[in-house]
């Protein structure tokens, strides 16, 4: 009933995220050394925090790395996309990346990397059941890390192929993987490594209730843990140290190691360390019959492992949740519990987790008067437990324990020697350098005197051609400065007064305040001239308005924003349609027939949110192409925002191009309307460096959609400031609010 624990090396920020930004960033710096930090950001700062977005970042990476030909950056990309998508819980998504970047590394005989791809594969494929391919994968990345002499990457697959053999009840392969580990990291000074397999081997000894032997390999191991202060692998040996004592019923020592484990998991905020913690918790208060404790620290673990997508911590929490059901006499949720259990525990193929379940619902069915199906549990049982525990399996396991024993000491003994024997080396060459260097230091010193005479006697003579030099390029720098702040005037004047023609077609603020009086607009532009615009147009007690994003932004993004701007004055003044969706279907006609003009092929176009509001009636009319709407109501004390999603099409050209869809709303007075562009959600910043997100941006709205119009716009302009910090503007930004 003990929830094992088996931690994935957690990600450390090796140096400051904001560091690796700005070196991505960075033009003027070799594609290498780029793309190498935006990697390590992604790694970094994103992939067990926020999967999606180390996603994304790789799709930056390997358009570069295409783009610049550095191949080995692209299967990168690929590698690191494969585990975001597996720790987001899509596994056979990670699995299609890591298979694309594995063909590649094969293509670029590339040894070292096609390895690192097969580990990494191993661990997904295991993950998803595909035990046999997972086996196939560690051993070939031992065979190719052998013969690259790759001794970091042949210890790690030996680790994990013996923890995928424990699971599938092969405990002598199990054992001979782990020493052949054990052997490698200790020739390597690996002190966690060691410590890492030393509880490998105390686990296999828990699993055959040799827990004298299990506590001495965990005590061993935390040793090595707390002499490098690695807090993973010392909460990994406490949580060992628990389920061992706990086995051997000393539960008071148990519960000790299982609450020092968890306060070092929530210290360091270690998600799956916690959720196991509580399950080992769960599963001490199930055995002493505090039932209450031991379904809060159960239902905790199961949030954690069900988030985690963690089948191994859902088939334990399943299972010790099942027993607590069976105790306090609910034996239908007890049924319910164990046959989830024992489904998952078979899609997994692992004996022990079998054994587990089976127990369970042997006693369950037995109780319910179903003896055919007690029976059959039974006997299923005896089958998983004696694949794991028989009598062959305990003489293998004496026998590799000896062996194991006997290859750890000497594997420290060796590593013992051959660092006196490089001390003592060492001792003797410093020696030797110390004799060498009084010698070469006298005969330099001769020698630099005579250097220094001739080197005085030709120094004035080069200072003086240098000074000329000097003078001359000076010359030519001012020049330079003189031509490049010319042109750069004339870029200047011209944008500016690009920027004199965009404006023309905004409505003038006094203009939008008039018609809507509770209103505001926060319109930040990225550059001097923009790609989003807002737009008004008035008929009686109609009152249009939208907040629009074009392609691009800067000069491109405001030559599209004239062209769309222009062809809903059109569509409104001079074909007088009022309906916003059949509005946006005649824009995006005009749209496209302007673009169809140009001997190339434009696809630019608009996103845009547009109403139709009855100043009388409060009646809205809102249609919205791939952006949407946000009205905050207040009802009886009660704040909420409701969001109406747009058409999922753009103004421009698309295939097989849909009727925007029209939605109409009924407003009370003091209801407030929201129209956006995606600028202020996507930008980049805080301490991160991340999206702010459209839920927090809905957040901010609804709770200060009360305050006055002034107030709002100038928190939300506040905010975004103080969010983006020294980061650059990503791109335009518009929030339109109107208060009914």
């Amino acid at each position: 009933m003990v929830f094992l624990l088996t931690l994935s090396t957690l990600w450390c920020v090796a140096q400051p995220l904001d560091s690796l930004w700005k070196v991505w960033g960075n033009p003027a710096l070799h594609d290498t050394v780029r793309l190498e930090a935006l990697y390590n950001f992604a790694w970094d700062g994103f992939l067990y925090d926020n999967p999606d977005s180390a996603y994304q970042l790789m799709e930056l990476q390997i358009a570069h790395a295409q783009k610049t030909g550095w191949r080995v950056y692209e299967i990168l990309g690929l590698k690191l996309q494969g585990e975001a998508s597996s720790i987001a819980g899509d596994d056979e998504k990670g699995l299609k990346y890591l298979e694309k970047g594995l063909d590649l590394a094969r293509q670029e005989n590339d040894a070292s990397i096609t390895a690192l791809l097969l580990r990494t594969l191993g661990k997904i494929q295991e993950a998803l059941g595909l035990n046999r391919q997972a086996i196939n994968a560690f051993e070939e990345a031992i065979a190719i890390d052998s013969l690259t002499n790759n001794r970091n990457g042949s210890g790690a697959a030996y680790n994990w192929l013996g923890t995928l053999y424990q699971d599938l009840g092969q405990i002598e392969n199990a054992l001979y993987c782990y020493d052949q580990s054990f052997k490698i990291k200790a020739a390597q000074h690996d002190t966690i490594g060691m410590a890492d397999v030393l509880n490998s081997m105390g686990s296999v000894y828990n699993d055959l209730m040799d827990y004298d032997n299990a506590i001495a390999s965990h005590l061993e191991a935390l040793a090595y843990a707390q002499k490098m202060g690695d807090s993973e692998t010392i909460v990994s040996c406490h949580i060992f140290l628990g389920i061992s004592e706990q086995r051997r019923n000393d539960l008071e020592k148990a519960e000790y190691y299982f609450r020092t484990a968890l306060t070092y998991a929530e210290e360091n905020n270690m998600l799956m360390a916690r959720g196991m913690t509580h399950a080992n918790l769960g599963s001490l208060f199930l055995e002493t019959s505090q039932w209450e404790a031991a379904k809060k620290e159960l239902l905790q673990a199961l949030d954690i492992a069900l988030e985690l997508d963690n089948p191994f911590g859902i088939t334990a929490c399943y299972n010790n949740l099942g027993h607590l059901a069976w105790e306090t006499g609910d034996l239908t949720t007890a049924q319910h519990y164990g046959e989830q259990s024992l489904a998952i525990a078979k899609g997994l193929g692992y004996p022990q987790r079998i054994v587990m379940a089976t127990e369970l619902l042997k006693g369950v069915y037995k109780d319910q008067g179903n003896f055919k199906a007690a029976l059959e549990m039974q006997e299923l049982y005896f089958t998983m437990r004696d694949s794991v525990n028989n009598e062959e399996t305990r003489q293998i396991t004496i026998r590799q324990q000896v062996q194991f024993e006997y290859d750890k000491k000497e594997a420290i003994a060796n590593a013992e020697h051959e660092a006196a024997l490089a001390k003592q080396e060492a001792i003797a060459e410093e020696e030797s350098k110390r004799q060498n260097i009084i010698i070469v230091a006298v005969s330099i010193g001769l020698a630099l005197v005579i250097l220094f005479a001739i080197f005085l006697m030709n120094r004035f003579h080069v200072i003086r051609k240098q000074k000329n030099i000097i003078e001359a390029q000076k010359n030519e720098v001012e020049l330079q400065k003189e031509l490049v702040e010319e042109k750069n005037k004339e870029i200047t004047d011209s944008i500016a007064y690009a920027k004199r023609l965009q404006d023309a077609i905004l409505p003038p603020r006094k203009l939008v305040k008039e018609y809507l009086q509770e209103s505001f607009i926060l319109y930040k532009p990225k550059a001097i001239v923009a790609g989003d615009f807002y737009w008004m147009y008035t008929q009686g007690d109609l009152v249009f308005f939208a907040a629009a994003d074009c392609t691009g932004h800067g000069v491109p993004g405001a030559m599209v924003s004239v062209v769309c701007s222009n062809a809903l004055n059109r569509a409104v003044k001079e074909m007088g349609i009022l309906d916003p969706g059949k509005l946006l279907d005649k824009t995006r006609e005009l749209v496209v027939q302007r673009f169809e003009q140009s001997e190339d092929e434009v696809k630019d176009g608009m996103d845009i949110s547009l109403c139709c509001l009855n100043t009388t009636t409060r009646e809205l009319h809102w249609a919205g192409a791939n952006n949407p709407i946000y009205f905050v109501q207040a009802r009886e004390g009660t704040t909420t925002l409701n969001e109406i999603k747009g058409t999922k099409q753009p103004i421009g050209r698309v295939g097989n191009p849909q009727p925007f869809t029209i939605h109409t709303i009924q407003l009370q007075q003091g209801d407030v309307l929201y129209t956006f562009t995606d600028g202020f959600a996507d930008q980049f910043g805080g301490p991160l460096g991340k999206k702010f997100k459209y839920k927090p941006f809905k957040a901010l709205l609804t709770a200060n959609a009360h305050l006055p119009m002034e107030e709002q716009v100038k928190l939300l302009d506040e905010t975004i400031d103080a969010w983006k910090g020294e980061l650059e503007q990503i791109d335009d930004i518009c929030v339109i609010g109107v208060r009914v």
